[in-house]
């Protein structure tokens, strides 16, 4: 689904991924330790493969953007909503790790999906050593939900979900308190 472009955020805008984006991501889907966390690693990631992902978006209810910096329009990352009904699993890839980014992006979309669509709660998931992932949910007002054990492998170790969620009334509230 397109959105245009998510611009309530004073760090970061959203814009709907397109291919001209897709030579700045490559490097960072192929990159082994970048990508250690995500269920993509080990995967190799080609303009094509990318272009098709990107295109599976276009007549879904779910959402991808390629995720800019304000302050200089530089391509920091991606982000999706995999929409389902009513909730959006938000995903991110940062490709600038402890500096904000990924908490900006985060509110920026729940801002977008809880304003804007018919969303009435969003949900993110990580692995247990994801812990920056996992404090970007915490600090934008999600609640750990629950957990899997040994539920993903990685690096032929079983890990375990994280799954983090926040309902569109407590949002409401989260942000009032803010």
């Amino acid at each position: 689904m397109k959105s245009g472009a998510i611009t309530n955020s004073p760090e970061v805008f959203l814009l709907d991924f397109r291919n001209d984006m897709i030579p700045a991501v490559l490097p960072w889907l192929n990159d082994e330790k970048f990508m250690r966390f995500s269920r993509h690693a080990g995967k190799v990631h080609t303009y094509e493969t990318q272009a098709e992902y990107a295109r599976s978006f276009d007549w879904s209810p779910s959402y991808y953007w390629g995720v800019h910096k304000n302050k200089d329009l530089e391509l920091i990352g991606t982000a999706t909503a995999i929409v389902e009904d009513g909730v959006a699993d938000i995903g991110l890839l940062i490709g600038q790790s402890g500096m904000g980014y990924g908490k900006a992006t985060f509110q920026a979309i729940m801002n977008y999906l809880f304003t804007f669509t018919n969303i009435r709660k969003v949900t993110g998931g990580t692995v247990e050593e994801n812990v920056g992932f996992s404090i970007c949910c915490l600090n934008s007002g999600l609640s750990l939900e629950g957990r899997r054990p040994e539920q993903i492998v990685i690096d032929a170790r079983p890990q375990t979900l994280m799954l983090y969620g926040l309902l569109k009334r407590d949002w409401k509230q989260f942000e009032a308190s803010r």
